[in-house]
C-alpha cells in the first residue's frame, strides 16, 4: 500500500507498506545491514515488532524521513492481490505518524 504525500518528501506518516511473509527474517536482514527498525512503546513492540491484531508490523524511517512499513498477515488469504481496501484495512490509529517517537 502507498499513500500520496500531502508534503512533499518529509512526511511523518507511514508511506508504503509491503506484506511480508516472514517479518522477523526481514527485521533481522534490515539490520544486519544498518538500517534502524523502530522501537515503539505506544504500540507494544518486541525487537521491533508490533503484533496489530490481524498482522505483525515494523517500520523503519528512510533518509528522506519517510515511515515504511512491513506487514506480515495472520491469514495471508485475507486480503486478495493489489490494493488493500475496505474493512480488512488498518485503521489509521493503528499505524505510526508524527506523534509516534522515532529511535
Amino acid at each position: 500500500m502507498v499513500t500520496k504525500s500531502t508534503t512533499g518528501t518529509r512526511e511523518e506518516a507511514t508511506k508504503a507498506s509491503w506484506r511480508v511473509a516472514d517479518l522477523a527474517g526481514e527485521v533481522a536482514w534490515l539490520r544486519a545491514r544498518g538500517v534502524q527498525v523502530q522501537e515503539l512503546p505506544e504500540l507494544g513492540t518486541v525487537d521491533g515488532i508490533a503484533d496489530l491484531g490481524f498482522a505483525l508490523a515494523a517500520w523503519f524511517v528512510d533518509p528522506h524521513h519517510n515511515w515504511i512499513g512491513l506487514l506480515q498477515l495472520n491469514d495471508p488469504g485475507m486480503w486478495t492481490r493489489g490494493a488493500t481496501t475496505g474493512a480488512g484495512q488498518a485503521d489509521v490509529s493503528d499505524v505510526p505518524g508524527p506523534d509516534a517517537q522515532a529511535n
